[in-house]
C-alpha cells in the first residue's frame, strides 16, 4: 500500500482504506476501483490523500494461484468430458487448455 495524492491519482486504482468523512461515515469503501466519476467526487469533497494498493499487493498468492487453476482444470475438464473429446486430446493440449483457462479466471478476478 502507498498513500497518493489527487493529481497522482489514476483510474483503476483501487483503494486500500475506506474513505471516511469528518465524522467518520464512510464516504467510498476499500476494494474500490477508481473511476472517472469518483475523481470528480474526490474534487467536489475536497480530498486530497488516498492510501491505494500497489501492484505487488494485488499478486495472488501461492495457494490463490493453486485455487484458481483448480477450478480451471475442474471446468476444462468437466466441458471436455461433455464433448465426449477427452480420448482424443494428448494431455499437453489439455494442460495449455487448463493453463489458458486460469488466466481468463484471473482476470475475471482481477476486474471485479
Amino acid at each position: 500500500m502507498h498513500t497518493v495524492n489527487i493529481e497522482n491519482l489514476k483510474l483503476g486504482m483501487i483503494l486500500a482504506k475506506p474513505l471516511k468523512n469528518r465524522f467518520g461515515q464512510v464516504m467510498l469503501g476499500e476494494n474500490v476501483k477508481i473511476e472517472e466519476k469518483h475523481l470528480n467526487m474526490f474534487k467536489m469533497w475536497g480530498l486530497d490523500c488516498f492510501v491505494v494498493f500497489d501492484d505487488s499487493d494485488l499478486q495472488p498468492t501461492k495457494a490463490e494461484k493453486d485455487e484458481i487453476r483448480e477450478l480451471a482444470k475442474n471446468q476444462v475438464l468437466n466441458h471436455i468430458f461433455n464433448w465426449g473429446i477427452l480420448s482424443e486430446l494428448e494431455d499437453e493440449y489439455i494442460e495449455y487448455i487448463i493453463d489458458l483457462k486460469a488466466s481468463l479466471i484471473k482476470k475475471d478476478i482481477n476486474n471485479e
